[in-house]
């Protein structure tokens, strides 16, 4: 893409001479699961913590999310 308006009432014909780049790529379906896993946990984990019971979190995060995380 080239080029671009500067918004100058005086002069609304004038143009920039810059070059811009525009690269566009789909995420593979790995990428996209992972982001959402770790979406869902990290709100679960807020959720657990609103609660006020630590101790419960906490759990999750070592024993479900740990395990996941290494075992699979």
């Amino acid at each position: 893409m080239f080029g671009g308006n500067p918004g100058d009432p005086d002069f609304p014909t004038l143009r920039l001479d810059d070059f811009w780049k525009l690269k566009l790529h789909r995420p593979q379906s790995q990428d996209i699961f992972r982001k959402a896993t770790f979406l869902l946990r990290q709100l679960k984990f807020k959720e657990l913590c609103s609660t006020g019971d630590s101790i419960q979190a906490l759990d999750y995060l070592q024993k479900e999310v740990f395990f996941f995380f290494f075992c699979v």
